[in-house]
Order: C-alpha cells, then structure tokens, then sequence
C-alpha cells in the first residue's frame, strides 16, 4: 500500500498519518570486554541505555525498546550478546535533520562502553560506526575537559557533544 491509499483508508476514521515511514534504530550493547574501564568511568548498560531512549524520544517524540540476541564470530569462536534494540518511526525530514546527531550517539555509544562498533539501522539497511582512534582519543580528551566543569556535560550524558568533529566511518551491510 501506498501512503496515499494508507492515508484513504484510515484517514477517514479520524486517523492522519504523520509521514512518519521512515525506522531508525541504536542497538545498545549490554556487556563489555573493558569491564573494569568501563565501571571506572561509571558507565553502565542501563545508563547508555536510558540516553538513548532520552535521545530518541527528544527528537523523534517517542521509541520503543526490543530485547534481542545477537551474534557475531569473534577470534573463531560464536559468540553472543544482549543487545536492546531502540527504535522511532519519524520523517523523512527529522531523519536528514539529526543524522549527524544519531552518528555521534552510535560513536559515543561505542566508545563509552568500550565496543569497536555499534549498530545503527535505518530503514532495513544496517550500518556499524567504527570510531577512529583519533575520535577515539578526542572524545575521551573532551570527557576531561569536561568533568573538570560539571555544568558541561558530555557523550552520553548530554546525548552528543557537537564540539566533536563527525566521524562518520561506518560499514553498510
């Protein structure tokens, strides 16, 4: 169905939709190798996580969470990972309007809790974001910076840090 016949169809019960066809979704890491880094910097799963429902609720106006199982082979071996899904439904619009913002919370993600990637699908079409070590070692960098002024928060805590270049490394699949 097209949005036009969707629209003819439900529209007139009282329901318009909002050209809201377009997905998005973080998938949000639960565990670390860097366990002990990690917890030093105080970062937990359900903190990463409650920033990205944070940041997709403020500019997509609401998400929802999925409890999902991955997989991936690493050093020869299976191996699986819980993993929470954060999707929105938005425009087309809002998409293009917070792409960088989406690719730096993938990044902040990612070097948060210690992973070499994070994935983030966007209409059925997976891309992984690969922090380079320069955005890497600028981001934590800033981190200091920061923690030096509390009024600044940063990565995760304020969602991105628009002081960062954009590194917009990632891998279609």
């Amino acid at each position: 169905m097209t949005t036009q016949e969707i629209d003819a169809v439900f529209g007139k019960h009282g329901s318009k939709s909002a050209k809201n066809n377009h997905r998005i979704a973080i998938y949000v890491p639960t565990r670390t190798k860097a366990a002990a880094e990690v917890a030093a910097r105080n970062v937990t799963a359900k903190k990463l996580r409650k920033a990205t429902i944070a940041f997709m609720v403020d500019r997509f106006y609401g998400c929802s969470v999925i409890k999902i199982t991955g997989f991936y082979k690493e050093d020869g071996c299976y191996t699986d990972e819980k993993v929470r899904v954060i999707y929105s439904f938005t425009s087309a619009q809002k998409l293009a309007e917070h792409a960088d913002e989406i690719i730096r919370m993938a990044n902040a993600i990612c070097i948060e809790y210690r992973q070499s990637s994070v994935a983030v699908e966007i209409d059925s079409q997976m891309f992984f974001y690969e922090p380079t070590q320069a955005y890497r070692d600028e981001y934590d960098r800033l981190l200091l910076r920061a923690a030096k002024d509390p009024e600044k928060s940063f990565g995760y805590q304020k969602y991105v840090n628009k002081n960062l270049p954009l590194d917009n490394k990632s891998k279609k699949v």
